[in-house]
């Protein structure tokens, strides 16, 4: 143990600092809190990650497109069928959506590697009322050449937030030894714990 680790140890004995909940229920909770505060794009961010979370625990051996997309398909997606029985956003698409949007901060999925049809993807919030629940998307040309389509998915940010709750509610009533992303206990716990609190309250 080098002389860093032995003065965060003492630090750690001394001042007892709190470890932060970093349960999916938490996570879960933090994501309902931010939309409530209308901290939207924290918010969406934490529930774009929450698939990766979920999808590492059941899917660990696959690369982190199909974990994610798995993951979305089988707890997510049943609440975006279309008329035709398929879904109109998957796992495939909800992926494509967050690489761009964590990494890039952008809601503009890349289709030239045709993964997703949809252009744009935009996530609409208003007021209660079943009439403004209601996600849609919609056909543009910028010509007469069909290749040149742009396709763009409005989504309800409200149900979006709702469902990936519920999916990953139902993920941990299946799984419940998924909820504890840090088992370890003593010391141990301490260094895989996030975030810590030193505060003094």
């Amino acid at each position: 143990m080098n002389e860093l680790q032995v003065d965060i140890w003492e630090v750690v004995r001394v001042n007892f600092p709190t470890k932060i909940d970093g349960t999916l229920q938490r996570r879960c909770l933090d994501m309902i809190r931010a939309f409530e505060s209308e901290s939207f794009i924290s918010s969406l961010s934490l529930a774009l990650s929450l698939p990766d979370i979920c999808g590492n625990y059941l899917y660990s051996n696959d690369s982190s497109r199909n974990r994610y997309s798995k993951w979305f398909d089988q707890f997510v997606a049943f609440n975006y069928i279309g008329p035709d029985g398929i879904p109109y956003f998957d796992g495939e698409d909800c992926y494509q959506l967050r690489c761009v949007f964590l990494h890039e901060g952008m809601n503009t999925p890349h289709v030239e590697r045709k993964r997703t049809l949809y252009n744009l993807i935009q996530f609409r919030i208003f007021d209660d009322g079943p009439l403004n629940n209601v996600d849609h998307f919609e056909q543009l040309w910028t010509n007469d050449e069909l290749s040149n389509m742009f396709i763009q998915l409005d989504l309800n940010l409200n149900k979006f937030i709702s469902v990936i709750n519920q999916g990953v509610n139902e993920f941990i009533r299946q799984y419940p030894n998924a909820n504890n992303l840090n088992p370890w206990e003593g010391y141990e716990g301490y260094f895989y714990t996030p975030i810590l609190d030193f505060r003094k309250s």
